[in-house]
């Protein structure tokens, strides 16, 4: 990708969802990841707290598929 549809993209993205994170481990794919992969740790062990997931899934605007029951651990699509 040239340098100039990458800055093109990004400007897009940061008038849709504000500031974006670009430092390497510092974004929000990471930290999501980083929760995922610590889902079966003990709560004290894990890095990434829950409320940092949710502040994610609610800028995205990420919410559980309409008709399916809530469950403790639900499956998410963007709408």
């Amino acid at each position: 990708m040239s340098t100039t549809a990458f800055v093109y993209l990004m400007s897009v993205a940061t008038k849709r969802y504000g500031n974006i994170p670009t430092a390497k481990g510092d974004d929000d794919g990471t930290i999501f990841s980083e929760f995922l992969r610590e889902s079966r740790y003990p709560t004290e062990q894990k890095h990434v707290k829950w409320e940092e997931v949710r502040d994610i899934l609610e800028r995205y605007k990420v919410s559980r598929p309409v008709g399916l029951p809530r469950l403790r651990s639900q499956a998410y699509t963007a709408i």
